[in-house]
């Protein structure tokens, strides 16, 4: 049985390929790593991206551990192959747009806010922070 693999995933490995090709082995480990994580995405049906998110919070986490410029830089270079494959953030304005839109219906009550904040993050689909979302609620109520 075959495995559909995603668009992101079918990305990540083409770049691992090429990587090897061109024989940067720091790189091909990378996206190897990279492309185990979309496999795995994809096999348990879960959205790469979302497993892409997590992976980069743990290398953000790691930043304050760096014992060197180097290790930071390299940490910093996976946060930067792992973004190339995110979508991207929204700004203000768009997400603005979105909150305005899920509140049709909804009375804008602090007691409503879990409500308001489940039907955003579905529209957000992963193009804004959850703390950045709710910020932006917490004005309105």
């Amino acid at each position: 049985r075959t495995m559909k693999m995603t668009t992101i995933t079918k990305a990540v490995y083409d770049k691992m390929i090429a990587s090897k090709k061109a024989r940067n082995i720091d790189d091909t480990s990378y996206y190897g790593y990279m492309y185990s994580v979309a496999s795995k995405a994809d096999k348990d049906g879960e959205d790469v991206t979302k497993a892409f998110r997590k992976e980069i919070k743990a290398l953000k986490e790691n930043v304050q551990y760096a014992r060197s410029k180097t290790e930071l830089d390299n940490i910093n270079y996976q946060i930067s192959l792992y973004d190339e494959f995110m979508p991207k953030e929204l700004t203000d304005e768009e997400l603005d747009a979105i909150i305005k839109n899920a509140l049709v219906g909804i009375e804008v009550i602090p007691k409503n806010r879990g409500l308001i904040m489940k039907t955003v993050m579905s529209s957000v689909a992963g193009r804004a922070d959850g703390k950045r979302v709710s910020a932006m609620i917490g004005k309105l109520l």
